[in-house]
């Protein structure tokens, strides 16, 4: 059996990319998550009602991008618990049948007596490249040694 490693601060350059995350939007997402996040808008829940809006269907929710960047953040340091601050811009919609994939590189490290911060640029994009959501950064603090 494979036992994980965990992540420390002297495991980690400058320039280091982040193992990539994809995940399928499929067509129930955004109304499975909007039970998770407590947000039934029409235009996460009701085809109709996104496209009398312009959308041309149901959208799926910003912060559930934003939750496969934590997501792919938290599988690299192993711990859910590193994973400090997560900030990010929405610039499109994503939509049933898209494939996000969460993409981050280590930009920034900084270190004092007990901890060293991890300054990642985060971002997702969809299957033809066009970034859902970006200029986001993700601090991470991780032991300097195990």
């Amino acid at each position: 059996m494979n036992e994980r490693k965990n992540l420390t601060f002297n495991d980690v350059a400058v320039g280091q990319e982040i193992p990539p995350l994809k995940k399928e939007v499929y067509k129930l997402l955004p109304i499975v998550y909007s039970g998770a996040v407590v947000n039934f808008l029409p235009i996460h829940v009701d085809d109709e009602a996104a496209k009398a809006v312009g959308l041309g269907g149901v959208v799926l929710q910003g912060v559930c991008v934003m939750s496969f960047v934590s997501q792919m953040i938290t599988d690299w340091c192993h711990d859910p618990g590193l994973l400090k601050e997560l900030k990010g811009r929405f610039l499109q919609f994503a939509r049933a049948g898209d494939t996000i994939t969460a993409r981050g590189k280590v930009i920034e490290k900084k270190a004092d007596a007990e901890k060293g911060k991890i300054i990642c640029e985060v971002w997702a994009e969809n299957q033809g490249g066009e970034v859902v959501m970006g200029k986001g950064l993700a601090l991470v603090e991780l032991p300097l040694k195990v």
